[in-house]
């Protein structure tokens, strides 16, 4: 679970995974754990990361596209003066078994 205020997402977000993926432009920040099952559908590569997915979907629609998502993921949105996190229906299995099998 996150709670509290995100001061520095850097220090907050510190450990990596093999299923974490990042993308950033000036004012657009998202760290994204997961994966995508329907990246083609929606009109992307299967070498897009995730990340760059949800980026240049979230630039292109805002969060409308969140319900079109389909995965297993957990992903924050950092913006100047919002953050927003996303997850799946399912994600604190992935969480927890993320969290075991790549400790931070």
């Amino acid at each position: 679970m996150f709670s509290g205020k995100f001061t520095d997402h850097n220090t907050l977000l510190s450990y990596s995974s093999q299923n974490y993926t990042t993308s950033q432009d000036r004012d657009l920040i998202i760290h994204f754990w997961g994966t995508l099952y329907n990246q083609q559908t929606l009109g992307f590569k299967n070498t897009d990361s995730n990340a760059t997915v949800v980026h240049k979907l979230f630039l292109k629609q805002g969060i409308t596209y969140f319900n079109e998502l389909d995965g297993a993921f957990t992903f924050i949105i950092f913006l100047s003066k919002q953050t927003i996190i996303v997850r799946d229906h399912v994600v604190l299995k992935y969480i927890i078994i993320n969290m075991i099998l790549h400790p931070p």
